[in-house]
């Protein structure tokens, strides 16, 4: 949706992530503010820390205001139920859709939110009537309940600016409104009102509650953006320290890993104390540890292709000189693991390839396929060797193979001999697997 501005209460930041287009419809700012934040916010997106802040500040104003209106009823007058449907009016207005979506990820109906001018008008009929309602209705003066409804829609106007991705100038909008239209006219009428019925002790009361909730309503406003000012600052500076002590791990491994690798096997080319071979031997094992440190890398991100984890190890085979009769297909390999799945799927081919290749297998077949295409069905991984097998009744504890199976369980590693080596089945339990598109 385009916004027309009309107003200096905000200052466009085109940059924020929340800001939206709806193709064909233009409305001012005003507009916005009447229909509120929820129009505006992507239906799967939850809140933020600082938004669920700021909906919980607007829970306890109008809280405030209920429990008030209720202690001065009981000390002064019988209930009135024009107050509390009043009351009703505003929380069915704001809190509670505020509070479904904050707290659940919820949002009313797309038929009202996903229309915003439908919205603007409903929400606008019931504040506007909540508060004539409670107002002259309450037996209190209304100034005091200027601060709650203050804070309250400074709270409204601070989430609806964010959503549409704008960030606010209060005290620019309160000078504004000092001299405004709007002002002047209510000005206007309160005069004409105060003229009429020679009551102008409650006609000063609510020119003065006017100017103290618009007075409160910037205040607010200008201290929950300088709180998601500050949040944002905060998180970007704990996603940097983070970034950087990553940044750091990896120059630190790079020089242990690679560079003191590299310049072992280079003093010793030097000195002539190594065969030709050892030096492709070396840079074999080498080019092995940087391919896993790659996929390291990759399962830190969270997801990583299936394909991605098996090639490693093909790889690694290959280079050392066994023939492979069998690899995964390419369609049983599009797809892509959480990273704890991820991280299973490598140990077992860590362990299944690495215990062939040093059985001395020439022939290596590997599978690796999701078990079905139903949600979470289990990772299958098979290796099959003719490197001659070995007993494996009595894995030895705290192997490879022995770790594998207590991690996995031990119906989960099923060992089959061959009539020249082994074929073992790893399955993997899996917690989200999603098909390449």
């Amino acid at each position: 949706m385009t916004l027309a501005v009309t107003s200096p209460i905000v200052s466009v930041d085109r940059n924020d992530d929340n800001f939206r287009h709806r193709a064909g419809l233009r409305v001012d700012l005003w507009l916005a503010m009447l229909a509120g934040p929820l129009p505006w916010v992507d239906p799967d997106r939850r809140a933020t820390g600082a938004e669920a802040a700021t909906v919980a500040t607007q829970v306890v104003a109008v809280a405030s205001v209920v429990t008030w209106s209720g202690l001065d009823l009981g000390r002064r007058h019988s209930p009135s139920i024009f107050i509390w449907i009043g009351l009703a009016f505003i929380a069915a207005a704001i809190v509670v859709p505020n509070v479904a979506w904050a707290s659940r990820g919820a949002r009313p109906p797309e038929a009202l939110w996903g229309r915003p001018r439908l919205a603007a008008v409903v929400r606008g009929v019931l504040v506007l009537g909540g508060l004539v309602l409670w107002a002259l209705r309450t037996p209190g003066s209304p100034i005091l309940g200027a601060w709650p409804f203050g804070v309250a829609a400074g709270s409204e106007v601070a989430l609806t600016l964010w959503a549409v991705g704008m960030a606010a100038r209060p005290f620019a909008w309160w000078r504004r409104f000092l001299v405004s239209a709007p002002q002047i006219g209510a000005l206007g009428a309160l005069v004409a009102v105060g003229a009429v019925s020679h009551n102008w002790p409650t006609v000063i009361a609510l020119f003065v509650t006017m100017h103290l909730v618009a007075g409160l309503t910037a205040l607010t406003l200008a201290v929950l953006q300088g709180m998601r000012v500050r949040f944002r600052t905060e998180v970007a500076t704990r996603e940097r320290a983070v970034s950087d002590a990553a940044a750091r791990q990896r120059a630190h491994w790079l020089h242990d890993e690679v560079c003191t690798r590299l310049g072992f096997v280079q003093q010793k080319v030097a000195a002539g104390g190594i065969r030709p071979e050892a030096v492709v031997d070396e840079l074999r094992a080498l080019d092995h540890t940087l391919r896993e440190r790659q996929l390291e890398e990759l399962l830190v991100a969270g997801t990583v292709e299936l394909a991605e984890v098996v090639q490693p190890y093909l790889r690694m085979a290959q280079q050392q000189g066994v023939r492979l009769v069998a690899v995964p297909s390419y369609e049983d390999t599009q797809v892509t693991l959480d990273a704890q799945t991820g991280h299973l799927v490598k140990r077992a081919l860590a362990n299944l390839v690495g215990n062939a290749l040093k059985a001395g297998a020439t022939q290596l077949g590997v599978s690796a396929r999701v078990r079905s295409d139903e949600p979470n069905s289990p990772v299958e991984i098979v290796v099959t060797d003719n490197g001659g097998g070995f007993d494996f009744s009595h894995l030895a504890a705290g192997r490879g193979l022995f770790r594998l199976a207590e991690e996995l369980g031990r119906d989960n590693l099923v060992f089959e001999r061959t009539s020249d080596g082994m074929r073992i089945l790893a399955i993997i339990s899996s917690q989200e697997i999603r098909q390449l598109s």
